[in-house]
């Protein structure tokens, strides 16, 4: 018995070490609103992204609410238009993988719609993908963090300089944590070590 609880415990440790890291950092399905997200209209012509509670025209692949920037609905002729989330704490995070649903449907002879992200709260980004034909469903992408990063910010970009008879949706959007920069605890790694040394010896 009291080897099989020592063998027990060394598992155990052994898959806290695996899973160390593999937290949802931020999550956002846009219920209620674009609450504590940041609305840039960068051409200032009056419209930007807003919050839609209408399921049956999220085209994500999501349901229920979702952001939008809806060129088909403003008849406006030039769109300039970013969503910017909050900040997101990835203090002592090694890498992360973005996912979002999203809808882009293309049907003019320019415009885009793009995803970026900063780790300098917005003085710099760097695009993670842009789409300049139509795309609608999950996507997602992989981000190594450097060394000391301790908050990420995404921002979703619709540029669209005619009218369009569609729109830029975002919906689901998912920040998890998927590298081992985080180390596993001194004290917790001199017990796992300790307990497979013990296990070693009785099997001896």
């Amino acid at each position: 018995m009291k080897k099989t609880g020592i063998t027990f415990l060394v598992v155990l440790f052994l898959s806290v070490a695996a899973t160390a890291g593999a937290d949802i950092l931020f999550s956002e399905n846009f219920g209620s609103g674009l609450e504590g997200w940041t609305v840039n209209d960068n051409n200032s012509d009056g419209y930007t992204w807003e919050h839609s509670s209408n399921g049956s025209w999220n085209f994500t692949g999501g349901s229920g609410g979702f952001a939008m920037a809806d060129s088909y609905s403003s008849w406006a002729d030039d769109w300039y238009d970013t969503l910017v989330s909050p900040g997101i704490d990835v203090t002592g995070v090694g890498s992360i993988t973005v996912i979002a649903q999203v809808s882009y449907q293309h049907d003019t002879t320019d415009g885009y719609a793009d995803v970026s992200y900063s780790v300098d709260n917005g003085t710099t980004w760097t695009s993670l993908q842009e789409w300049t034909q139509t795309f609608q469903g999950a996507a997602s992408w992989e981000i190594t963090l450097a060394e000391g990063t301790t908050q990420l910010m995404l921002a979703f970009e619709y540029y669209q300089p005619e009218w369009s008879y569609y729109e830029y949706q975002v919906d689901d959007v998912t920040v998890k944590s998927t590298g081992s920069a985080v180390p596993v605890p001194g004290a917790v790694l001199l017990l796992g070590t300790g307990l497979v040394a013990l296990a070693g010896l009785r099997r001896a």
